[in-house]
């Protein structure tokens, strides 16, 4: 084999490396579509809300731009605060589309983090009714958030979202919580078993209901409101 063809083949094999590399760097760190954003955008203060006042307004806007202003003076331009404080600011003022793009530059910089992603599962679950990406936010923030201490809110999230907004898989739940009650942050939480009892309680499966809210008893012996359910179920 002459030198020429030995370099085209070395060429295409550092292509396809490069493609794959490129690829599963892409899906493993967004999975959703790639948002192109400026810092003129990050920076906009958009009203969409139509129903808060002047003195309101000025309130966010005062905040918003304390928080551009310590985020532009960064000099990698990113402060986690600041960033994540601008994306919420956005979303009470109804620029979902402003919020989901800030938080998505976010995941770009920190793509392990937990926080931003649970951000935008509620955003896509409550604001932009988008069940697939909510599904996808919400999974990536409890596997980031896997050697995190307890995070509980976060199991709450996916099982408002499943038990509210994707009822047709609403089946997931019981997977999730058993998956994290075996965890060594979650063995014990009161909230986790609570949540399971209620799934099943929900679904007319009250022999498991009663079992869990009986867990749940046995951690905290006291709980009133605990005893009251399963005496209702019995």
């Amino acid at each position: 084999m002459n030198n020429k063809k030995i370099q085209i083949i070395i060429l295409i094999l550092v292509i396809l490396g490069a493609g794959f590399y490129f690829f599963n760097e892409f899906y493993n760190k967004q999975e959703q579509e790639t948002f192109t954003v400026t810092l003129d955008e990050i920076a906009e203060f958009k009203v969409i809300r139509q129903d808060l006042t002047d003195e309101q307004i000025d309130k966010y806007k005062s905040e918003f731009e304390e928080n551009v202003n310590e985020f532009m003076q960064s000099n990698e331009k990113f402060v986690f605060n600041a960033l994540n404080r601008i994306g919420m600011i956005k979303k009470i003022m109804h620029d979902f589309n402003g919020a989901e793009k800030v938080w998505m530059y976010m995941i770009v910089h920190r793509p392990e983090n937990s926080v931003v992603y649970f951000n935008l599962g509620n955003l896509y679950m409550e604001d932009l009714k988008d069940n697939e990406k909510a599904e996808k936010a919400f999974l990536l923030a409890l596997e980031n958030s896997a050697n995190e201490s307890a995070n509980e809110q976060y199991y709450r999230g996916i099982v408002t979202f499943y038990t509210y907004s994707y009822p047709e898989k609403k089946q997931e739940i019981e997977k999730i919580l058993f998956n994290a009650l075996e965890m060594e942050q979650y063995e014990n939480s009161q909230t986790l078993m609570a949540l399971l009892a209620t799934y099943y309680q929900n679904n007319n499966q009250k022999e498991k209901a009663v079992e869990y809210w009986e867990k749940v008893l046995e951690i905290d012996p006291n709980n009133e409101a605990v005893m009251g359910e399963i005496k209702r179920l019995e």
